[in-house]
C-alpha cells in the first residue's frame, strides 16, 4: 500500500472541497461566484471586495452570493473540527453588510460534532448551516443567544429561501 505524498494528499483535499462547495451552492441554488458566467449563461463579473481586518488588508471573494447573502463554503474533514471566525470571513461579513446582506457560512461535514467558534456564531448577520455532503442534509446552527447552541435539521426550501433563491430548483433553469 503506498501512501500519499503531502502534495497528493493536499491535491485530493483540494478537489473534495471544491465538490463539497459546488455541492452545497447548487442545492442552494445560489449563484457560484467563482465563475465569470451566471446559472443561464449570461456574462457577469464575480464579487471581490477589499477591507482591512486588525490592520491588514485582506480581499475576499465570496463563493455564492445571492440577493439576500454571501456565502462561504468550509468543508471540514475531522470528527470535531471548528470553524473560526477567520480575517477572510470577517472581511465577507464586512462586504455582505456593505450591500445590504448577510453573511452566510455553510460546513460541509459528515459529523455532527463540527461547529461553528463562538464569534463566529454570534454575530446577528451571520447564517451558519451544515450540510451533510454524503447525505445532502441541512442543518441551521441555533444561535446561543436564543438557546442552546446546537445543529437544527432545516429542509432545503427552507435553506434556498435563507439562500435568497426562493424555491427555485436548479436544475429548473438547465443546471443539472
Amino acid at each position: 500500500m503506498q501512501l500519499l505524498s503531502k502534495a497528493q494528499r493536499a491535491h485530493a483535499n483540494q478537489l473534495r472541497g471544491l465538490a463539497d462547495e459546488n455541492a452545497a451552492i447548487d442545492a442552494a441554488g445560489m449563484q457560484n461566484n467563482n465563475y465569470n458566467t451566471t446559472r443561464s449563461g449570461e456574462s457577469r463579473t464575480p464579487v471581490v471586495y477589499t477591507t482591512k481586518i486588525n490592520g491588514v488588508e485582506v480581499t475576499v471573494r465570496p463563493d455564492a452570493v445571492s440577493d439576500t447573502v454571501w456565502a462561504d463554503i468550509k468543508s471540514l474533514s475531522g470528527e470535531a473540527d471548528v470553524q473560526y471566525y477567520t480575517q477572510q470571513l470577517q472581511a465577507e461579513f464586512r462586504g455582505a453588510l456593505t450591500e445590504g446582506k448577510k453573511l452566510m457560512v455553510v460546513l460541509s461535514s459528515e459529523s455532527p460534532q463540527v461547529r461553528p467558534s463562538a464569534p463566529l456564531a454570534n454575530p446577528e448577520n451571520v447564517v451558519v448551516l451544515r450540510r451533510n455532503p454524503q447525505t445532502g442534509d441541512w442543518f441551521a446552527w441555533t444561535n446561543p443567544r436564543f438557546g442552546e447552541a446546537k445543529w437544527t435539521p432545516i429542509p432545503i426550501d427552507e435553506v434556498r429561501v435563507l439562500a435568497g433563491a426562493g424555491d427555485m430548483n436548479p436544475v429548473e433553469i438547465g443546471r443539472e
